[in-house]
């Protein structure tokens, strides 16, 4: 049994609160070199749309990658399913194609053909926190600790949204990198986050991005880069200056972006990123605590899971990408 694929434009994207689904995601990629396809598909009669991102690796050898989706799939039979009604649409030399997916843990047994990962490229768990009772209700929501820390921020942190000042930029991407040195991540370049904030000006493109600036007096003190849709907010980048936690910039800027949330008419704040709670050698443990503060739901995706298409070069890669990744995260 196989799918009906077939091809699109990636303006036919119409996953609008999806942003890792969207046109604006395939462009934001495009300048990591990554190349796009949009396809659409029916399952148990409803039709979707996926986003589909192709990199060559070696030679005419490529992988496929779906972030955040495909949406509609609801366990792995139906991805392997799609995974081999794609296999021709997709370039001859890609060896696999890679998806992190949308919904829950239910423990089902891999199916032949289907590998897990233990690095999923996409945080596995968030918190969503709901907004449609406006500020005064999602304020008091959150744990004590986030309320104490917010009151005692607002007469010292001034918030501002980037409107293109290049030293602004340039003082906020010196935070960020900061930020990657002390937390132990890879940062992105300053052009990247550029290209972002560049492209959510762009409303054809389904997405709009933002960046918010916490200053003491004249000195930059961190910054939150946060994509909108029709009715989600994701928080995508966050930097901060350490040695000025004591006026608690985080909670000022999660709050003032909660409030501008509320102002675009957004339903739901993804905090996007925390670590199973088990698990305190998690890279993003140290996060939980914060992001939890705000109230919400933690949700938990089931994981990222290759669909293999070539398994001699796909044992070849992932041996490769196990002792990389290792090594990058300690």
């Amino acid at each position: 049994m196989t799918l009906n694929i077939a091809p699109i434009a990636l303006t036919g994207l119409s996953q609008m609160d999806n942003p890792f689904q969207t046109h604006f995601w395939a462009s934001v990629k495009k300048m990591n070199g990554w190349d796009s396809r949009a396809f659409s598909y029916q399952i148990n009669g409803a039709e979707y749309q996926v986003l589909i991102l192709i990199k060559k690796i070696f030679l005419r050898f490529s992988i496929a990658y779906i972030p955040y989706g495909p949406e509609g799939i609801r366990n792995l039979k139906q991805l392997k399913l799609l995974s081999d009604s794609l296999k021709r649409e997709l370039p001859k030399g890609c060896f696999f194609m890679r998806s992190d997916v949308p919904w829950v843990d239910s423990g089902e047994t891999l199916p032949s053909g289907i590998k897990q990962t233990s690095y999923p490229i996409q945080p596995e768990g968030t918190v969503i926190v709901p907004l449609s009772g406006g500020p005064d209700e999602v304020f008091s929501q959150f744990r004590t600790r986030a309320k104490r820390n917010i009151r005692r921020s607002i007469d010292e942190i001034r918030i501002s949204e980037w409107k293109g000042d290049q030293k602004e930029l340039k003082d906020w991407y010196e935070t960020y990198t900061y930020t990657s040195l002390r937390d132990a991540f890879t940062p992105r370049s300053q052009a990247y986050m550029k290209h972002i904030l560049e492209l959510g000006n762009d409303r054809s493109l389904g997405v709009e991005s933002k960046l918010y600036i916490a200053w003491i007096g004249d000195s930059v003190i961190g910054g939150n880069i946060v994509l909108y849709t029709q009715r989600r907010a994701l928080y995508l980048f966050g930097a901060s200056r350490h040695e000025y936690v004591s006026a608690s910039p985080s909670y000022a800027l999660q709050w003032y972006t909660i409030q501008e949330a509320v102002k675009h008419g957004c339903e739901l704040y993804d905090l996007y990123g925390i670590a199973p709670e088990d698990d305190e050698e998690h890279h993003l443990h140290s996060l939980n605590m914060f992001k939890t503060g705000f109230g919400g739901e933690k949700i938990f995706r089931a994981g990222c899971f290759d669909s293999v298409l070539n398994p001699f070069i796909y044992y070849l890669f992932r041996l490769v990408e196990t002792i990389h990744m290792a090594s990058a995260r300690g």
